[in-house]
């Protein structure tokens, strides 16, 4: 799903105009890119966390070439599901599963 389907959908859902629809995605993920850059982490229930992981510089082994390289620090963004989230996956996983048996068979 896309950003601009993302927006669709929720303003078919809450029965809004597109482009106000639009405005409100682009301000909820601007708000967490914000947040999260500033060190904090966006915790939405039932969902999942946003947070920023800072990795430290030092030297790494190229496993394909065995040569040793140096790495800079770098901090990255970092989603963790909510564990009602991986369940809600877990089940329609089964469910495609099963019908896909079902096709087969």
């Amino acid at each position: 799903m896309t950003k601009t389907q993302l927006a669709n959908a929720v303003a078919q859902d809450c029965g809004m105009a597109r482009k106000d629809a639009v405005r409100v995605v682009e301000s909820v993920l601007k708000t967490i890119t914000q947040t999260i850059c500033s060190g904090e982490r966006v915790s939405l229930s039932g969902f999942g966390v946003f947070s920023i992981r800072d990795t430290m510089a030092g030297k790494r082994k190229n496993n394909f070439t065995g040569e040793i390289i140096t790495v800079k620090a770098k901090s990255k963004p970092r989603f963790t599901p909510a564990k009602a989230l991986k369940e809600e996956a877990e089940k329609t996983r089964r469910k495609r599963q099963a019908a896909a048996k079902k096709a087969a068979a």
